[in-house]
């Protein structure tokens, strides 16, 4: 998969005081079988058509809906500048009952923050996340 900026967006023509953060994500509720135990997002990646001075990152999080759906945790990696070939990255949260709770909700995915139109590719495959006990 490649995640790349919102090009439709007008603003892109508006200059670099404008930047337009694309997210690309799938979600899911934390439940009472996740608590004490650590969610990992594991992917490749590999650097696609990306210049400055757009960004990327990966992000793991949780959001709080009952504080605005401000993040309750996260991890997150920097794939502005990734290499030509692809490596494999994890990224984890520990859902631990109290910062995160039930019912809280779980983000995977990447984003990427653009202006003027500048490429923004990145190369993102075999996405996996996975709940496992704490040791």
């Amino acid at each position: 998969m490649v995640i790349y900026n919102d090009y439709n967006n007008a603003d892109h023509t508006n200059g670099t005081g404008n930047i337009i953060e694309a997210n690309v994500f799938q979600e899911r509720p934390i439940v009472a079988a996740d608590i004490g135990n650590t969610i990992t997002f594991t992917f490749d990646a590999k650097q696609g058509n990306i210049e400055s001075p757009t960004t990327a990152q990966a992000f793991l999080k949780t959001l709080d809906p009952g504080a605005g759906f401000s993040e309750s945790s996260s991890d997150t990696l920097d794939t502005t500048s990734l290499g030509a070939t692809w490596g494999t990255y994890t990224l984890a949260v520990l859902i631990d009952g109290t910062t995160v709770q039930v019912g809280h909700i779980l983000q995977f995915g990447a984003l990427s923050r653009a202006a003027n139109s500048t490429p923004s590719g990145n190369f993102y495959d075999n996405m996996s996340v996975c709940s496992a006990a704490t040791p």
